[in-house]
């Protein structure tokens, strides 16, 4: 049994060692998409996922397939229910990641982000202390995004600090990229087959209403910064912009075109300050641009955004009412907030059944659930983070922090980073590898009862 073990692991690490690991993910997702077995995909990547865990030497190599289940779900938005059917299987994964951790045990390790997301834990747990009364109590699935939000993503990242911090750092960087790519374009691919299966209504009206237009916006602009870092070492990279910004615009969502626009810029720069493209030809593409603009009229553009524009002036109010609402959350409870969990809000804006109601701006979110308290632990957290960029300057880290602003960015409209799964979960992995990768002098490591601080390579014991 033993050797049978083995001969499975040594081919299972041959598969994830090779180029044709991330075509493979992708292509499962691609196919359930285009068959509409979204229940189905997510068997398959569920069990891909779990397979990599039990058999691969190497924790990362169960991290895209599960990614991708999430790119499975969007079309999916008014159904979730249908995803049940997975609960048996996922029993099975989650066994198959408790055995994965006890057969391969690894020393706790914390870094940068530690103190920050130990406090945005507390604050979510806490937010509402105080406040909640019995006809506000949250639904299941509200219990979700709090938990999730919290204790998830901080366990999400202490998991990930761990469990990646013995591979090459080469490596580990570009594996994750790879799986940012791979989500993004995955991503790209639903939206464009949400389009062919409304063909007829495409030509007759244009752009088409899809529901989970915001968790594209997230997916496309949060993804999009590491084709540039991928194309320092193949140019050809940088031709996949082209069907990203098309799944921008396509998507409906009106932060996806703005901060989109925003972060293309920024990764314009990003691309002449690595010498990914020199800085004459990228004037040279900006000019073009404009003379694109001047020369063709922006009428067809008007036209084919129109329900989005009337729809975003008809719902101005809306928005202007969540952040008065917020504040007012904030002026009843201001220490703790009304609490993310709070169902009180609701009457605001439709959502998924039983979700957490959102603000649909990251500060509103911060100040009306969870106070004073939310406001020093996020502000704890991102200072620690732009700190750290700060501080370790190289293209991995440039890319990251474009990454991180494009999340940063997308929550100042929409829920963003209080999405738990996929989107802080992303985020969680993103830091956990740059971190690792920049050699974080602030490295903790629990061990068989000690506590071991690492700094600049050297080991000490601490009482």
């Amino acid at each position: 049994m033993h050797r049978v073990y083995n001969h499975i692991s040594k081919v299972t690490d041959v598969f994830w060692n090779s180029k044709a690991y991330f075509p493979v993910v992708f292509l499962i997702t691609v196919l359930f998409l285009t068959l509409k077995s979204y229940v189905e995909g997510a068997m398959a990547l569920i069990f891909l996922s779990g397979w990599m865990l039990l058999f691969c030497s190497e924790f990362m190599a169960a991290v895209s397939p599960f990614l991708c289940i999430f790119i499975l779900s969007a079309p999916m938005y008014d159904n979730l229910n249908d995803f049940t059917r997975c609960i048996p299987i996922g029993m099975v994964y989650a066994a198959a990641l408790v055995l994965r951790l006890l057969s391969d045990f690894k020393p706790v390790r914390v870094g940068n982000s530690a103190v920050g997301m130990a406090l945005v834990s507390a604050a979510a747990a806490l937010g509402g202390t105080g406040y909640v009364r019995t006809h506000h109590l949250p639904a299941a699935l509200t219990v979700y995004y709090v938990v999730g939000l919290g204790i998830g993503a901080f366990a999400s990242y202490v998991l990930f600090r761990s469990q990646l911090a013995e591979m090459s750092k080469k490596k580990l960087i570009r594996k994750m990229s790879f799986t940012f790519l791979t989500m993004g374009l995955s991503m790209c691919v639903c939206i464009f087959l949400s389009y062919i299966w409304k063909w007829d209504a495409f030509l007759e009206d244009g752009l088409q209403y899809l529901k989970y237009r915001n968790f594209a916006a997230v997916i496309l602009v949060m993804t999009i910064p590491m084709i540039f870092f991928i194309a320092r070492h193949c140019k050809w990279t940088l031709l996949l912009t082209v069907p990203y910004t098309t799944a921008m615009v396509m998507c409906g969502s009106r932060s996806a075109l703005l901060f989109g626009m925003i972060m293309m810029a920024m990764c314009c720069i990003y691309s002449v300050k690595y010498k990914i493209c020199p800085a004459w030809l990228m004037c040279v593409i900006v000019a073009l641009a404009m003379i694109v603009v001047f020369v063709f009229d922006t009428d067809w553009f008007k036209d084919f955004y129109a329900l989005r524009i009337s729809e975003g002036l008809s719902n101005d109010e809306n928005r202007m009412a969540m952040i008065k609402r917020a504040i007012k959350d904030f002026i009843r409870n201001p220490i703790f907030g009304v609490g993310l969990s709070n169902t009180a809000n609701c009457d605001l804006a439709e959502g998924v059944e039983g979700s957490m109601f959102f603000y649909h701006n990251a500060f509103a979110q911060v100040v009306g659930s969870m106070g004073i308290l939310g406001l020093a632990a996020y502000g704890k957290l991102v200072f620690d983070r732009v700190r750290f960029f700060i501080r370790y300057k190289s293209a991995f880290t440039s890319a990251t922090a474009l990454c991180y602003a494009g999340i940063l960015m997308i929550s100042m409209t929409n829920p963003g980073i209080f999405c738990p799964f996929p989107n802080t979960f992303m985020v969680a992995l993103a830091f956990g590898v740059l971190e690792i990768a920049s050699e974080d002098d602030r490295e903790i490591i629990f061990e068989h009862g000690h506590l071991i601080r690492c700094q600049a390579g050297r080991k000490h014991m601490m009482p």
